[in-house]
């Protein structure tokens, strides 16, 4: 798959409306939702992209190094199936959609991915960020053909087949 890379998009940022829409789906890829940060700065919430809260506390405790952070995300993503899905729609009537899928992290995100511009959020301003190992997996992501199945209810807009972090 061919990736670009873009600037990361601050989530903690003013920007306006305008600005944001050229992210593409931008999907927040994080188990807790970040303090002070509002929905509509995103379009999808995918929980189960994010590292698990015991990993991120050994990491940011110094029980694991970086390349041992890196080795158990991707280690816990491998193992992942399904999750809940939240679609925040740029509408007023509607707050929230929530929905599970069936599929691994990855593949609901390469899926997007290959159908329009996505741009992967989280809190981390600097630094490590799982991000970083969660494009590789998108990239070199295999869907299964029952993952395909899987996921074509969802919706899809296909404007390009690259991924911004």
């Amino acid at each position: 798959m061919d990736l670009q890379h873009a600037s990361v998009f601050d989530l903690r940022g003013k920007a306006p409306e305008e600005a944001q829409v050229a992210y593409g789906l931008r999907i927040l890829v994080m188990r807790q939702w970040p303090r002070g940060i509002s929905r509509r700065n995103l379009d999808l919430w995918v929980p189960d992209a994010g590292p698990s809260k015991d990993l991120l506390r050994r990491y940011h405790g110094q029980d694991l190094d970086w390349e041992q952070f890196r080795a158990a995300y991707r280690q816990e993503q491998a193992e992942a199936r399904g999750g809940r899905l939240f679609v925040y729609p740029r509408s007023a009537a509607i707050d929230r959609i929530e929905s599970r899928y069936t599929v691994r992290p990855v593949a609901l995100l390469a899926w997007y991915a290959r159908r329009q511009p996505v741009t992967l959020l989280c809190w981390e301003r600097t630094g490590n960020c799982h991000r970083t190992v969660l494009l590789d997996l998108i990239a070199s992501a295999v869907i299964e053909q029952d993952e395909l199945s899987a996921l074509q209810g969802l919706p899809q807009v296909a404007s390009g087949p690259f991924l911004q972090l």
